[in-house]
Order: C-alpha cells, then structure tokens, then sequence
C-alpha cells in the first residue's frame, strides 16, 4: 500500500497504546489474520507476531494506519484523541508560541509587586494597611506600588488595571469595607486545587462525577487505555485533562449526562478477571 509522506511524519507522534489500539480496530475489522495481512500486503507471519508480542515496528505501522484510515470511521477518533491528549500535555508544559499576556504581566513585575497580586489572589480582598505590612512599606508607598506599577503594566499587558478599590463588597456572604481585590474580569490564574471529583462504587457500577463549570457537553471527549479512564475538555476559554485509574474491569459506559457544569460518567462493571476489549473511545449501549 502506498503511503503519503503526512501519514509517516504523523505516525512520529503517536504514542505506542495508540498504535495498539488502531491494530487491534483493523483486527476486528477483517475476518482473518490473513485477509488483514493481504489487504496490508503484509506477510502473515508479521501480523501473528505483532499480536502476540504487542510490538508493531516502526517502518510498518504507517501501512497499518493508512488502511485504518481508509476502512475504519473510528480510527480517526483515536488519533483525534491522541493528539488532543499531546496537545494539552504540551500546553501544560508551557510549550507552546501562543502569547500568554498574564504571564508576561506577571513577569515584568518587581517581587513587592507579585507579593501583592499574589496575596490577594489567595485571600480575595485586603485593605492597604494589610498589604503595606506584608512588603513592609509604609501605606503611601504601597499605594504608589498599585498606582504607579502594578495597574499601568497590567493596563500594558492585560487591557485593563487588575487591582480595584471598593468602599464595600460582600465576600462569601460577609460584607467588607475600603479593601483592594482583583478585578473579576480578569481570569488571572486556573485553580487547580478547585478541582470536584467524586468516585461511587456500587455493587455493578462505578459512577464518577466531574465539576467542570467551563465546558460544554460537545466539549467533552472520554477515552479509556491502560486501566485508565481519560476525560478530556476544551474550548476556546478553558481545557481539562485527567486520568482515573480504573481498579475493577469496566464492560462498557452505562450512561453520560452533563448537568450545571457536571459531567457524570456510569461505568458497568465487568466480571472479576475477565478481560473485554475496549476501544480508545469509550461507546455507550
């Protein structure tokens, strides 16, 4: 089978539980070992190999993925998915060339000044006396500090002043007077310790629920792979990634729903020690 250059260089990124998952499609897909291995133009004992071993070499597998391609609809979405899942590890690492205007803002602050931002970042409202004692400056240099620093760079970078002074405000419910806090319109960090996850372990299911307040129910993607159960989100505010390990085997996802920002998964659980062979995309019934 001929292969174009686009599927060599995209078989460089594709991990090798991916590899295996788009074999394991087309052996489903085929009736035999050897119409597989004919219609690859593969010698059959290249194909038992790679089925026992779970090792598929390198200068074939561009001919495995070429007539995934061509005869699988599905195997798109596990190389959709995979390439999400290097996308987001990519964006976590921070290696990327997308401009990231916070954390230049950030960066072009002196170290009273992120001690500021910081602070009110964690506890959501100071008033100046507050903060003066933190950089040990008195009030009317920590004043110059927002005034004259920290709001003109955010104003540079950002689009707008990111501390704003309030006579009064409610937080939590409880009422607070002549205090600084961060201005709401800017997104200025994703707390990650926020997070909401909770695991129930009924007598034939498991059933997990997720908070993701940003997403969308088209945003969301859920995939499975080594004993692992992976949810993935993005859209153009925000992204999540995670991976639940599964200690019991899993037959097939029951039921989804997404209601008010939550994602619930319900997992059927299979027979103790009995294996069932699942795709990279989890399908429900």
């Amino acid at each position: 089978m001929k292969v174009n250059e686009e599927i060599k260089k995209l078989v460089e990124f594709m991990p090798e539980n991916t590899k295996q998952q788009i074999f394991s499609l087309l052996l489903n897909y085929y009736l035999s070992e050897k119409q597989l291995a004919e219609a690859l133009g593969f010698d059959l004992s290249l194909i038992k190999i790679w089925q026992a071993k779970g090792n598929i070499s390198k200068e074939h597998f561009p001919e495995i993925l070429a007539l995934a391609l061509q005869e699988c609809p599905s195997a798109k979405k596990i190389v959709i998915n995979a390439l999400n899942e290097f996308s987001f590890l990519c964006n976590e690492l921070e290696i990327t060339e997308e401009k990231n205007e916070i954390r230049e803002f950030m960066q072009a602050l002196d170290e009273e000044s992120k001690t500021i931002v910081w602070h009110l970042i964690r506890k959501g409202h100071a008033k100046i006396n507050e903060l003066s004692a933190l950089i040990a400056l008195n009030d009317s240099l920590t004043l110059n500090k927002i005034n004259e620093v920290i709001n003109p760079r955010a104003k540079k970078f950002l689009g707008k002043p990111i501390l704003l002074f309030k006579q009064a405000g409610f937080d939590s419910g409880k009422k607070f007077l002549f205090s600084w806090r961060i201005n709401e319109s800017i997104h200025l960090i994703e707390d990650k310790e926020k997070e909401i996850m909770e695991i129930s372990n009924e007598k034939n299911f498991l059933m997990i629920a997720i908070a993701l307040p940003n997403l969308n129910e088209k945003d969301v993607q859920v995939s499975i792979g080594n004993n692992c159960l992976t949810v993935f989100g993005k859209n153009s505010e925000t992204s999540f990634f995670k991976k639940i390990p599964l200690y019991c085997s899993v037959k097939r996802v029951k039921e989804k729903t997404f209601n008010n920002g939550v994602f619930e998964i319900k997992l059927e659980k299979g027979k103790q020690n009995e294996v069932y062979q699942t795709s990279k995309e989890i399908r429900e019934n």
